[in-house]
């Protein structure tokens, strides 16, 4: 089991129909990011992802896939990616003052958006969808 310490995450690839890809960009913060957030405890990372992207951005998905998992190397939290599928396309963050936008992006427009440190297995998703 993980000691109480630990900083977990979970973050959501999630694609529409037209493989555009869900982005958030925080209130304090001027560059874009996937949405996601803290896995609750005795909540496995399936529900923690659809939960955190529902509320970050208002749009519902299904967890498909993990994608694995890296220590960040700016925050050192333990991330744990998701592909997700759209369910809806309704964009509507529950909280606008943590979330100053949430918009779907063409895949090489996030692949320039996310920056050069992406996680390889991200990029790799993101690169097959141009």
């Amino acid at each position: 089991m993980d000691a109480p310490s630990k900083r977990k995450a979970v973050l959501g690839l999630v694609f529409d129909a037209q493989n555009h890809v869900l982005l958030i960009r925080r209130t304090n913060e001027s560059r874009w990011l996937f949405p996601g957030g803290k896995v609750e405890l005795g909540e496995s990372e399936e529900a923690a992802v659809v939960r955190e992207v529902e509320e970050e951005s208002g749009v519902r998905c299904r967890a498909e896939a993990s994608l694995g998992r890296r220590i960040h190397p700016e925050t050192q939290w333990e991330l744990s990616y998701w592909l997700c599928s759209a369910a809806s396309h309704q964009i509507s963050p529950r909280n606008p003052h943590e979330i100053a936008e949430a918009r779907f992006f063409s895949a090489r427009a996030a692949l320039t958006l996310l920056g050069d440190a992406l996680y390889a297995p991200v990029r790799a998703v993101l690169s097959s969808r141009i």
